[in-house]
C-alpha cells in the first residue's frame, strides 16, 4: 500500500499529521526549555523556522522516499500511523473536554 493508502485505511487527513509533527515540536522546544541559551540560538538561528517550512509536505515525502528504497516498510507505517491515530483521539477528547468549559 501507498502512503495515502494507509492514510486512508487509518483515516487520517494532513491535519491529523500536522498535529501530530506539531506535538513532536512542542515537545523538543520543552526539552531545549532547560537550555535558553539554546533554545535562543535554535530560534534565532532560523532552524526552527526551516524545521516548521512545509512540515507536512517534506514528512510525506521523506516517508515516500523511504518506503520506496525499503529503508522502512508497510508494517513501519502501520505502527506509525497507529501512533498519529492515537494522537488524534487524543486531541479530539481534549477538544470536547476544552468545549465543555
Amino acid at each position: 500500500m501507498s502512503v495515502e493508502e494507509l492514510m486512508r485505511y487509518f483515516n487520517l487527513s494532513l491535519d491529523d499529521l500536522r498535529w501530530y509533527l506539531a506535538d513532536l515540536m512542542a515537545f523538543k522546544l520543552m526539552e531545549l526549555q532547560s537550555d535558553p541559551y539554546e533554545l535562543t540560538r535554535y530560534i534565532w538561528s532560523g532552524e526552527l523556522e526551516s524545521e516548521l517550512y512545509d512540515i507536512v509536505d517534506r514528512f510525506l515525502s521523506q516517508l515516500k522516499t523511504e518506503l520506496e528504497q525499503e529503508r522502512i516498510d508497510e508494517s513501519h507505517l502501520h505502527d506509525l500511523f497507529k501512533e498519529i491515530q492515537a494522537k488524534k483521539t487524543s486531541r479530539q477528547e481534549a477538544q470536547e473536554l476544552h468545549n465543555e468549559s
